[in-house]
C-alpha cells in the first residue's frame, strides 16, 4: 500500500511502547466491557483473578508485537497475519477477547492504517474473537470465525480504503486467505500445545 518502514530500532521502540500500551489497557478495557456478562465477568477484577488480567495483557502485548515486527506481511491486499492465530485463544480463556481488541486496535494505528481501518478491522476482530467464545465446544466452527469475519469486513476496507481497481469479491477472498493460514493452520497447532499444558497456566 505505498507504506514506508520504519528503521528497525524504531520499530523495536514503538513495539516496547506499544507492549507497555496493552499492559495499561487491558485492566481498563475488561471492567468497561459489560455487554457480555459471560465474557466480560467482573470478577476478573477481583484480586484473586489477576493472573486473568495478567494473561490478557501478555496476549494483547505478543499479538501487537508479532503484528508490527512482521510488517508488511502483516498489512495490505495481499496478507498473512500471523498473529492472528491467537484469535482462537477464547476457546481456551475468555479475557482473550478484550486483549485481542486491544492488540488489533494498537496494531492498525502503529502500522499507519486509516482511521476506517482501524475502527472497522478492530470490530472485525472483537466480534470473531466473541463468536469464537461462543462456539468453542465446535473447534473448527470457531476457528473459522475470524476468517470469515475479516474476509468480509477487512476485505471491504482494503478495497474501499486502498485497492478499489482490485474487485471487491478478489479482496475478501485474499484477506479470507490469509486468515485461513493463521487460524486455520498456525492457530490449531497453537490450541494443542496450550491443552497439553498444565491446567494452572489457563486458570
Amino acid at each position: 500500500m505505498g507504506r514506508r518502514r520504519a528503521a528497525p530500532s524504531k520499530r523495536l521502540k514503538a513495539v516496547f511502547l506499544l507492549q507497555y500500551m496493552a499492559v495499561c489497557a487491558c485492566p481498563v478495557v475488561l471492567p468497561v466491557s459489560k455487554m457480555n456478562k459471560e465474557i466480560f465477568s467482573m470478577s476478573t477484577l477481583k484480586p484473586q483473578n489477576t493472573r486473568a488480567l495478567a494473561r490478557g495483557a501478555i496476549i494483547a502485548a505478543l499479538y501487537t508485537a508479532l503484528t508490527v515486527l512482521l510488517a508488511p506481511l502483516s498489512y495490505g491486499e495481499v496478507q498473512i497475519r500471523f498473529s492472528e492465530a491467537f484469535t482462537l485463544l477464547p476457546m481456551l480463556m475468555p479475557e482473550a477477547v478484550p486483549a485481542l481488541l486491544v492488540g488489533c486496535l494498537l496494531s492498525n494505528i502503529i502500522g499507519g492504517c486509516t482511521i476506517f481501518d482501524i475502527v472497522f478491522g478492530s470490530l472485525a476482530t472483537l466480534l470473531a474473537a466473541i463468536c469464537t467464545y461462543k462456539l468453542r465446544d465446535k473447534f473448527w466452527l470457531s476457528a473459522l470465525m475470524p476468517v470469515l469475519f475479516n474476509g468480509v469486513i477487512v476485505g471491504a476496507v482494503v478495497h474501499f480504503c486502498y485497492s478499489t481497481a482490485i474487485a471487491l469479491p478478489l479482496c475478501m477472498l485474499s484477506v479470507a486467505a490469509g486468515e485461513a493460514v493463521a487460524c486455520l493452520i498456525v492457530g490449531p497447532i497453537l490450541i494443542g500445545v496450550l491443552r497439553r499444558m498444565p491446567a494452572s497456566v489457563l486458570n
